[in-house]
């Protein structure tokens, strides 16, 4: 049964693994394709798509990339996967879990299985679990040799080998046939174990709640039983009701997905038959449209619709997003292709091109060392990317990595909605705010983006860029007890005696709190246009150690003893960009890092 968590049979074998033939390539061609179909579940409509009517152009590999052998011979390399401390694991078709380390292949294999490797099956995903670092996990999908069924099994590490296999899902093969096994897993940035499964060749299980086939599923690593907020759940036992492990249906062999870097959003390849191979975006709970009496170019009423689709049979296998290009394999062709988008989200394809001398049949996944690897069914091969540089110049601005935490990075840009850069120059850049810290957001009908020392806000009456009450919207928002507590920001003082003063008044009764703290004073007033950039003093706390001056737009620290970051009388500026960040007013998706642009 799906989900228990029996031990695995003696279907281990231990020493070195026997070579066996490479298969022929898979054949991918059942009979029809999509034909309109009730939705199951919420109403999904089908979004536009751009439909990629002709196959991808051929390029030379950029010069400036270069391609260079990991294991120049190697059995039928299938899926890829890294461990924290840099080692590759990578599956044979034939079932035998190898290990590479320090840039050389192990002798003796991690684990190996009895599998079933007619065709599409065998040993076909393999994925890291997150917390590896503590629990030595690896978990892999095979097809069973005894019944041709589908397995995941979760195994750890124990002296450099796999022990402990336990099984956390366990499906029947209801056709025989041995095609359509889908079988590639990933973690998602929830936490959760997804896997795909194909359909085996039979259409009518694609549409259904009640199997996993034809199904991208989502897991709980822990025993492999189904998460509670999946869009399927019922009573939580897949073999009653809806299979609860469903995230998505209508697939008719999606043989690998990715997670986009920064939104998390599922990127899958999908295998038609003598036509509609496809790149599809994934939603939750949504139905791709594969069936029976499924015709080719369908135009997918009713169902989610494709990001792009191939005019010709190219039978995609791996997917994969680096350093801001999202790539992916094909079986038919054995070329890495490259996806234009018209911006870094990727949810609108634009154009693709296939990089010649790039032997990409199978697997694509970005390593930890910033290269990009690939497999075809004799090898594995990296491409070597040339460092991005922190920073550089993009077009309108400029992107800027130091905020990105090494997952990417934030542009800030002068486009037809805000003129965000030149606003961020004017201010004094990077050492007046500090580096780019979010992407762009809207917040009370005002459009901002976070740099670590502030927020720009772009009014949306005259469309000026200025810098925001920052300690103002804090405030407001009921931060000030958390600001004094735990970041000893003072409490704005009352100023009802500001009311009815002219401006030069209002400005100098602020300023006067100032005055007990000449290198206070000095620092507000060490730019002509302090009011714009500081906004007014408004409150003071003189603690023991720091004097801390809380002005609308940024707050200021008079040091009275050493500290790592500053010496008795040295004047600090707190980073208001962070603080908004951290009390969430800046938006989770807006701190997202984008990926670096390709070409970097």
């Amino acid at each position: 049964m799906s989900g228990a968590r029996e031990r695995v049979p003696a279907v281990l074998a231990s020493g070195p693994m026997p070579r066996v033939a490479t298969k022929s390539p898979p054949t991918l061609r059942p009979p029809l394709r999509r034909a309109g179909r009730a939705v199951v579940g919420a109403a999904l409509l089908a979004a536009a798509a751009l439909i990629g009517a002709a196959p991808a152009g051929a390029v030379e590999l950029p010069a400036h990339l270069r391609v260079e052998p990991v294991v120049a011979e190697a059995n039928f390399p299938v899926a890829l996967a890294w461990t924290p401390d840099g080692r590759l694991f990578y599956t044979e078709k034939s079932g035998a879990l190898r290990v590479v380390e320090n840039g050389q292949l192990r002798d003796e294999p991690f684990v190996v299985f009895e599998v079933d490797d007619l065709f599409e099956r065998g040993l076909i995903g393999v994925a890291v679990d997150p917390d590896f670092a503590s629990n030595g996990f690896v978990y892999v999908y095979y097809t069973r040799a005894d019944t041709a069924g589908h397995r995941v099994v979760r195994l750890r590490e124990v002296d450099g080998r796999g022990v402990e296999p336990t099984i956390l899902l366990d499906e029947p093969n209801p056709t025989g046939f041995a095609f359509h096994n889908g079988g590639n897993l990933h973690f998602g940035p929830d936490g959760y174990l997804y896997l795909t499964l194909g359909e085996n060749s039979d259409p009518s299980l694609a549409p259904r709640l009640d199997t996993p086939l034809g199904k991208i599923l989502r897991l709980d690593a822990a025993d492999g039983g189904a998460p509670s907020d999946n869009p399927f759940y019922d009573d939580g036992d897949p073999a009653s009701g809806n299979d609860d492990r469903i995230w998505a249906l209508g697939l008719r062999n999606s043989f690998d997905f990715t997670f986009h870097p920064s939104t998390g959003e599922i990127f899958a390849t999908e295998n038609g038959p003598e036509c509609d191979d496809e790149v599809n975006r994934i939603e939750r709970g949504a139905d791709y449209g594969w069936g029976p009496l499924v015709l080719c170019n369908d135009p997918h009423l009713g169902f989610a619709a494709p990001l792009w689709r191939f005019g010709d049979t190219i039978a995609p296998t791996g997917i994969a997003f680096h350093r801001g290009g999202l790539f992916m394999c094909a079986w038919n062709t054995g070329a890495l292709m490259r996806f234009e988008a018209t911006d870094p989200s990727y949810r609108e394809l634009t154009a693709v091109e296939s990089w010649d001398g790039v032997p990409c049949q199978i697997d694509v996944a970005p390593g930890p060392d910033g290269a990009l690897y690939v497999t075809d069914a004799r090898s594995i091969s990296r491409i070597v990317f040339p460092d991005a540089p922190p920073e550089f110049t993009v077009p309108g601005g400029r992107f800027y990595t130091q905020a990105g935490s090494g997952r990417g990075g934030f542009a800030i840009v002068d486009d037809a909605e805000a003129a965000f850069w030149t606003a961020y120059q004017n201010f004094g850049g990077v050492e007046a705010l500090g580096y780019p810290a979010s992407q762009r957001f809207e917040l009370n009908g005002f459009l901002y983006q976070a740099t670590q020392a502030s927020l720009l806000q772009r009014h949306p009456a005259t469309g000026e860029v200025r810098l925001a009450n920052v300690f103002d919207m804090l405030g407001a928002a009921g931060f000030d007890a958390w600001l004094d507590a735990y970041r000893q920001i003072p409490l704005s003082r009352e100023w009802l005696g500001d009311r009815g003063l002219a401006w030069p008044d209002i400005r100098d009764r602020h300023l006067a709190i100032l005055e007990p703290y000449p290198p206070l004073l000095a620092r507000f007033r060490a730019v002509p246009d302090w009011i714009n950039r500081y906004g007014l003093p408004m409150g003071v706390h003189d603690l023991d150690s720091v004097v801390v001056v809380r002005g609308q737009r940024a707050a200021f620290q008079l040091w009275k003893v050493d500290v790592p970051w500053a010496r008795p009388g040295q004047v600090t500026i707190v980073l208001a960009g962070d603080l908004a960040k951290e009390a969430g007013l800046v938006p989770t998706e807006a701190q997202m890092p984008e990926p670096i642009p390709f070409g970097q």
